[in-house]
């Protein structure tokens, strides 16, 4: 016999949360964490509103240096061309000198391209560039206001249509000591010398600075490839407020997307004239550091403060209960037959005149048990002698019992044992009967099904070699189909025994994916539009519309739908074959019906079974290894499906299966 033995842990051993000392260890421990958490949310609201008052004004003295540099650029154009038309004099000279001054210019400075002086009236008098481009510059001089009163002057940018690079022009007066205008020059240059001055704008450790125009386009950035695509960052929240003459305080979010797809906290300055603005951006991670230091900072400090107050909440409850507990652990004594247990008083309060009662208490019960423990020898002995002689007799028929019942107990196991085994083993012998059977049909229908592909395969090789039928070309074209084709066939019968031996062995692996339903139709659809070729079938899907995507193995799915669509085939001489899909509650629902042979009705118990194929002449004609249903039915088992058919001979077949939407595997063990 075994005997089972359970272990029973004390409850003494056991901490009592319903305790007085757990009770104000918790009453302490949640009123520090309420008034904690209700400082910490405190703190860093008000630190995170002065951090992003600091970040914010930070950005805009950025911005404020950076949109100087850029400004610095254009005015030390236009200081150069203000030298030259208000210092010279240059409108009055002659054409050469006029001529070697202009090109001093285009050689002092590189990004100017082309030079252009006009008299008083907007003629032009003179005209240098060092490239034979100058349409963009003859529309600019057509649409600026001589007659205006202003100084300088600079136009939109533009992008050269030959290198994609962005332009502008520049138009300074040139005025006598009196004021009066005597002519103009106008320059156009090439920004991209503009880009090494933004990129060498420092903006934190990680930040970046570029310059747009007023209709959004990219002027200035780093990575110069988005500024030659001709990039528009209207997208960018920074940028379009620009555009639209919004204030910045507008925004409401300081974090952003940024040029480069990450959050960042960005502000602009607007340059005026030109109509530009210089936006800097530094990424969110880097511009909130501090806050998040002082965050984990005032985290830590709580969980100190939490574990101070549990030590000190401890030792003060502890303070109030010991005495209670002393009290308690005593009672339990006596409640258990120790009389001479008693309670050391230490105070004078309400415990203390309470231990005092139950140290009364305890004496009185004392002397009452001495008197029944008297008495209680004297019956005893008188019982003893008369009980002994009963003992011994109860304890050796007792003593037979348990033996004889120990001796039933052993045999009845025996015999359900010897059941047991007597049944496993008459199992056995029909299962090794029936793997011996499916061997011989296996070893007889893969023999047959392969030296079939082999034969023919062999035989059109043959036929190839000669060299007559090899010169025919429409002769050797469909010997070599006939090989593709049973290549093809030998290929699927490996394959099929390959998954079988895999399913046994529980080594078939499985990839689950989201799967696109309709991708599987239109890869069916193609394989099959070939097998279907010449055949007076046809093949017609129903899908339902919106289906969601099926989390289950994509090829093993299209796997059991062409198995059972190529049964159909094999068994449809003619007519149609239908594949219908659609959604149920939480699975999807397949069907492949034909209006084919049909399943005879004394070979559908059989029909999943291994090698098995219906017997009847048209199955002898079809030919095939038996193994596509079985292989079928164990995929479907696999991805937690389930699979059946409804068949009537002569008027055709359609078989069913189900998959869960979220394919869970229940493989074998």
């Amino acid at each position: 016999m075994i005997k089972i033995f359970r272990l029973k842990i004390p409850k003494t051993f056991l901490p009592n949360f319903h305790s007085l000392k757990y009770t104000l260890i918790f009453s302490f421990l949640l009123l520090t964490i309420t008034i904690l958490v209700f400082s910490l949310f405190v703190t860093i609201f008000s630190i995170t509103e002065f951090q992003q008052n600091v970040i914010f004004s930070q950005q805009k003295i950025i911005a404020q240096e950076a949109a100087s540099s850029v400004n610095s650029f254009i005015s030390d154009k236009i200081d150069l061309l203000d030298n030259v038309v208000n210092t010279i004099d240059i409108v009055n000279y002659e054409h050469k000198e006029r001529k070697i001054i202009l090109e001093k210019i285009l050689g002092k400075d590189s990004s100017i391209l082309h030079v252009v002086l006009m008299d008083r009236n907007g003629d032009v008098i003179e005209d240098v560039s060092v490239t034979s481009e100058k349409n963009k510059i003859n529309e600019f001089l057509s649409d600026i206001d001589l007659s205006s009163e202003y100084t300088e002057c600079v136009g939109e940018s533009f992008v050269d249509e030959k290198t994609n690079e962005p332009h502008i022009f520049i138009c300074v007066k040139a005025t006598d000591v009196f004021g009066d205008c005597q002519g103009f020059i106008v320059a156009e240059i090439n920004l991209k010398f503009m880009w090494d001055i933004v990129d060498r704008i420092k903006v934190g450790e990680t930040g970046v600075a570029y310059v747009v125009d007023s209709n959004g386009d990219l002027l200035a950035f780093r990575d110069t490839s988005r500024v030659l695509s001709g990039e528009n960052m209207k997208y960018l929240n920074v940028v379009r407020s620009f555009v639209n003459n919004e204030s910045e305080n507008s925004r409401e979010d300081i974090v952003e997307k940024g040029i480069n797809g990450d959050y960042v906290v960005s502000s602009f300055i607007s340059l005026g004239d030109p109509d530009w603005a210089v936006v800097v951006e530094i990424p969110s991670q880097e511009a909130f550091a501090d806050i998040f230091e002082q965050v984990f900072l005032m985290i830590w400090l709580i969980l100190i403060s939490v574990v101070a107050v549990i030590i000190i909440s401890f030792f003060i409850s502890r303070k109030i209960t010991r005495p209670l507990i002393n009290l308690r652990n005593s009672a339990i004594a006596v409640g258990k037959g120790n009389l001479d247990k008693k309670i050391k008083i230490e105070t004078n309060d309400e415990i203390g005149q309470l231990a005092f009662t139950f140290n009364q208490m305890t004496n009185d019960l004392r002397r009452s048990r001495k008197k029944i423990e008297n008495y209680n020898k004297e019956l005893e002995s008188k019982v003893r002698e008369r009980t002994k002689e009963l003992d011994n007799k109860i304890q050796d028929l007792e003593n037979a019992r348990l033996a004889t019942n120990n001796i039933m107990e052993d045999l009845d196991i025996t015999n359900k044992k010897l059941s047991e085994a007597h049944k496993i083993l008459k199992n056995n012998v029909k299962e090794l009967k029936l793997l011996d059977k499916e061997k011989d049909a296996f070893i007889s229908i893969s023999a047959h099904e392969l030296k079939t592909p082999l034969t023919a395969i062999h035989g059109f090789a043959q036929l190839l070699r000669n060299e007559k039928i090899f010169e025919k070309k429409k002769l050797r074209k469909k010997y070599l189909d006939i090989i593709d084709h049973e290549t093809k066939r030998l290929a699927k019968l490996v394959t099929d025994i390959l998954d079988l031996s895999r399913i046994d062995l529980g080594t078939t692996k499985f990839s689950l994916q989201n799967v696109n339903i309709y991708e599987v139709v239109n890869r069916i659809k193609e394989e099959e539009k070939i097998k279907l070729k010449g055949k007076p079938i046809r093949l017609i899907f129903d899908v339902q519309k919106d289906l969601p995507l099926i989390y289950t193995d994509k090829e093993k799915l299209t796997q059991i739908l062409l198995n059972l669509i190529d049964n159909s085939i094999k068994y449809t001489p003619k007519g149609f074959i239908k594949v219908k899909i659609k959604k149920k509650k939480n699975n999807f629902e397949f069907s492949v019906s034909d209006n084919g042979v049909g399943i005879p009705k004394k070979s559908q118990k059989k029909i999943f079974t291994r090698f098995y194929q219906a017997d009847s002449s048209y199955t002898r004609k079809v030919g095939g290894s038996g193994l596509g249903l079985s292989i079928s039915r164990e995929f479907v088992c696999s991805l937690g499906g389930k699979i059946w058919f409804k068949s009537k001979e002569g008027k055709g077949t359609t078989f069913n299966f189900t998959l869960p939407i979220s394919a869970k595997l229940k493989l074998k063990e």
